[in-house]
């Protein structure tokens, strides 16, 4: 339960994240109806491409939490190594998240927003003008550098 309530937590910011981001483009990005609806179209591209690894590296960081909460949800009693390696998680998930966040979904999500623009502009001559590119990439990419203030596990 601790681990959905997790990803449920990191699964909200991301939409307020992207819900920020849209409003902010609506206000300086001087988008078309045409060129919203082709980042509409991108959008969920773009958000698989560094949410499934962002779960994935969630995963592999609770799971020395999730096994000494298992045996507690027994009735047992974890073990001193499980003990000691959920603890020591449990102390290192900020930093954790601050290195997951900066390091692998910040990068890979300015990537693979600049990868849709180049698709979409080259399939469906959509229009989009390096400047309005760069604002949203640059955007998301200092936005993923101040992402781990709301997510605190």
């Amino acid at each position: 339960m601790v681990y959905s309530h997790v990803v449920w937590l990191e699964a909200r910011a991301s939409v307020l994240s992207i819900s920020v981001m849209f409003v902010l483009a609506l206000l300086g990005l001087d988008l078309t109806l045409g060129q919203w609806g082709f980042m509409l179209l991108g959008m969920p591209f773009c958000v698989a491409a560094y949410m499934i690894p962002d779960f994935y590296l969630l995963a592999r960081h609770f799971r020395p939490i999730g096994i000494a909460l298992a045996r507690l949800d027994c009735g047992a009693r974890p073990t001193h190594a499980e003990a000691s390696a959920a603890i020591a998680r449990a102390l290192n998930l900020p930093l954790l998240c601050f290195l997951r966040i900066n390091l692998l979904h910040g990068p890979l999500a300015t990537i693979s927003i600049l990868i849709a623009f180049e698709i979409i502009n080259f399939s469906f001559d959509a229009g989009f003008a390096l400047w309005q590119k760069a604002i949203f990439a640059g955007t998301h990419a200092v936005r993923g550098a101040n992402a781990c203030d709301g997510r605190i596990f």
